[in-house]
């Protein structure tokens, strides 16, 4: 009884062995096993983070924590996409002039803030008039000398110098756009 059960076993290992030095001398695609796992779409990755801050106001700090959850509740003028491209988020179409000192934004219709309150060319000068005069992390990145809200979705922004890297810095969570209606509700540390 005990010579047959360490037969089995042993008969069992040479066999492990056997088709795991098969697998890896590259017959197991022969054996209907593929070599090299091939990825797959589609499934659902969930991940767990916590960010460090105190508050929710991505503009006040420039924290890469706070940074990175704020895509979740906030939006940008500009993103990136998966390549790292900027590109248009809220503004829907952009013009440059000549001398590169004046940018026009047509802005995204149909927008609103989570309390209600309407997106629009208004809430972006408000914004980035906050951002520069409270002088927030990076105001100094954007050369903006003056915002204008010429029409409900029309922003016309002049800058102190040429500025070909202004989508790019508008791209990333510390200028993420707040209802003014909420921020003036609830003030600085609401």
């Amino acid at each position: 009884m005990w010579r047959s059960r360490v037969c089995s076993r042993l008969v069992l290992a040479v066999a492990c062995v056997t088709v795991l030095a098969g697998l890896s001398s590259g017959l197991g695609p022969a054996l209907g096993a593929p070599a090299t796992p091939r990825p797959v779409s589609g499934g659902t990755l969930t991940i767990a983070y916590v960010p460090f801050g105190t508050d929710l106001d991505v503009n006040a700090r420039n924290l890469s924590s706070l940074n990175e959850i704020a895509h979740y509740y906030y939006e940008t003028l500009f993103d990136r996409d998966g390549q790292g491209k900027i590109i248009p988020l809220l503004v829907k179409q952009q013009q440059v002039s000549a001398d590169g000192l004046t940018v026009t934004w047509t802005l995204q219709s149909g927008v609103k803030f989570h309390d209600g309150a309407p997106f629009n060319a208004a809430a972006v000068k408000w914004n980035l008039e906050r951002k520069i005069q409270k002088k927030q992390p990076v105001f100094d990145h954007v050369a903006i000398k003056s915002v204008q809200a010429v029409e409900d979705l029309t922003v016309r922004v002049t800058l102190a110098r040429t500025q070909p890297t202004l989508p790019g810095d508008l791209a990333t969570n510390t200028f993420s756009l707040y209802s003014p209606a909420l921020a003036d509700k609830v003030g600085d540390d609401g």
